[in-house]
């Protein structure tokens, strides 16, 4: 701390390494060190405000950035100002933690074209903690956005010699605002039990399930042919491919099903 009430930032790249975020560890890895340099400090805190009264460190307490004992009270940033108050430490994840997530769609499909279009997504998670509702809410959402790319439009495509066709953002399709519907975000917190602060990850909650769901949807929307989606991306070109397919065994096998326009859900 500086000054009175100035908290100095500290970088937290040490505690998860140089690769970045990826994997919902940030806070799981820095937010447990966090806490736990919290605690120190607010243990040295206690020994040095304990000094100043003559009292045992027992008989502080501590609370909301102030150290008390009777009727006597000091802050934080009142014993940094004396002399540097820090503490550090670090945590390594002893197992892996796992978030439990869920995924529904509500999905029309057009069988002259293939087009799928998202009218609502539902995504739920266990969050484990939730340190920060509103962005549990951004992280659901934006993971919804990923997945929409990831299931209906993004492809490396290579030619026949290995070379990329899809290198830049003219030729790799990226979602736009009117490619993600209205999405419903809820949570639940059970605690976890492989870090101190009980914390699960929740980043990639809307999109590994998102994939599974709208394929499924279209199965399920095309289901009287028994069409099956095996591959990303569910590109119209794709589905109608899967179409024709199941169109012709269904043909072969006997009277063909009607191919009418379907609302699907799936999950």
């Amino acid at each position: 701390m500086k000054g009175l009430g100035e908290v100095t930032a500290i970088s937290v790249a040490p505690a998860i390494g140089n690769a970045g975020t990826y994997g919902s560890r940030g806070t799981l890895t820095a937010g447990n060190a966090g806490a736990m340099a919290a605690a120190k400090l607010v243990a040295e805190a206690r020994a040095r405000a304990a000094t100043v009264w003559g009292v045992p460190d027992d008989a502080v307490a501590y609370a909301a950035g102030g150290l008390t004992n009777g009727g006597r009270r000091l802050r934080l940033a009142e014993l940094a100002s004396e002399r540097r108050l820090a503490a550090g430490a670090s945590f390594t994840v002893p197992k892996l933690t796992y978030a439990g997530c869920a995924v529904g769609v509500v999905a029309d499909l057009d069988p002259e074209t293939g087009r799928v279009t998202l009218h609502k997504v539902a995504v739920g998670a266990d969050v484990g903690r939730a340190v920060n509702p509103a962005l549990i809410d951004g992280q659901l959402v934006g993971g919804v956005a990923l997945g929409i790319g990831n299931t209906l439009l993004e492809s490396l495509d290579y030619d026949d010699r290995g070379q990329l066709l899809t290198g830049t953002l003219m030729d790799y399709a990226l979602p736009w605002a009117d490619d993600v519907p209205p999405v419903i975000g809820f949570y639940q917190e059970v605690t976890a039990t492989t870090n101190p602060l009980g914390l699960r990850g929740l980043g990639e909650c809307g999109n590994p399930g998102l994939s599974g769901a709208i394929a499924n949807a279209v199965c399920d929307a095309f289901r009287d042919l028994g069409v099956g989606i095996t591959a990303l991306p569910v590109t119209p070109r794709r589905v109608w491919d899967a179409i024709q397919q199941a169109h012709r065994h269904a043909a072969e096998r006997g009277p063909s099903a009607s191919l009418t326009p379907s609302t699907a859900r799936s999950s």
